[in-house]
């Protein structure tokens, strides 16, 4: 089945600049706190330097688990880049938005996702890219971009948002790569 999007915010302004540069997608006004769908009716969730700016991200990412069948994606500022430093202690520490931001570190945020996925997760890969002076199309073992990226995959649950969707899962394959984390 084809996808459908729908974007979420808790600011009515980046919904109406979503609405702005995407018209055909549907906004709905809300908080990742307490994400207003049934478990199990997103196939993916998406969040894109959502993190940083959050009360209880830990929180969130579990509501995600819950309202996704597949899997999720985090995009975050990362704490080591050149922007991370900038937004501590350069230029952007004085900025409004950015200067608010809790940059994050691949550690914590894998921790946060081990502990959020209960035992769901199949895998989950990360990479950091962004890097400064066009060198954007590297992506190295380092996280030294100013984003980092992580996708993780679940073991899927069954389908509740759509009818005649059934997602069977095996077992064995669900014990083996349950401990991948």
């Amino acid at each position: 089945r084809p996808l459908r999007v729908l974007g979420l915010d808790r600011a009515p302004a980046m919904l109406a600049e979503m609405r702005r540069h995407y018209p055909g997608i549907p906004t709905v006004l809300g908080d990742a706190h307490h994400l207003p769908f049934h478990e199990g009716a997103a196939d993916l969730v998406v969040f894109v330097t959502t993190l940083e700016f959050l009360n209880d991200p830990e929180a969130v990412l579990a509501k995600a688990v819950r309202v996704a069948r597949l899997g999720f994606v985090v995009v975050a500022l990362n704490r080591w880049s050149l922007g991370g430093l900038s937004r501590r202690w350069g230029t952007q520490a004085h900025q409004p938005l950015l200067g608010q931001a809790r940059d994050c570190m691949v550690s914590s945020l894998v921790a946060m996702m081990k502990k959020a996925t209960n035992g769901r997760c199949l895998d989950l890969h990360w990479a950091s890219t962004l890097f400064p002076n066009g060198l954007w199309k590297i992506r190295g073992p380092i996280p030294f971009g100013d984003v980092i990226g992580i996708a993780v995959r679940l073991v899927p649950r069954p389908c509740r948002a759509y009818r005649g969707c059934q997602v069977k899962i095996d077992p064995v394959l669900s014990q083996k790569n349950s401990k991948f984390l």
